[in-house]
């Protein structure tokens, strides 16, 4: 009867140690998805606001304002590269 209540207890206990870690990992990985999922509502409000930008330079580019543009859709263009290699990077 001692034998069988010492292992019920050890094995309770040994339940609430597996318990906290369980309840810490969950902790952590739910702190993980709010930071990737505020990267990704960033990511994608930063290239919506550069593809508009685009779509603007193109509009003015077609209606004859070529001078400074070049430069601007080159950088607005490479913006958008590096924005594409961010979110498309596999997680390390």
């Amino acid at each position: 009867m001692k034998s069988e209540y010492r292992c019920l207890v050890e094995a309770i206990i040994c339940c609430e140690q597996k318990l906290r870690e369980a309840k810490s990992l969950q902790r952590d990985a739910q702190e993980k998805l709010t930071q990737a999922d505020g990267f990704v509502f960033y990511q994608e409000a930063s290239l919506r606001e550069s593809e508009q930008r685009l779509a603007e330079l193109e509009s003015r580019m077609c209606a004859g304002e070529t001078p400074s543009l070049q430069v601007e859709l080159k950088e607005i263009n490479a913006s958008l590269k590096l924005l594409c290699r961010e979110v498309m990077r596999p997680e390390a």
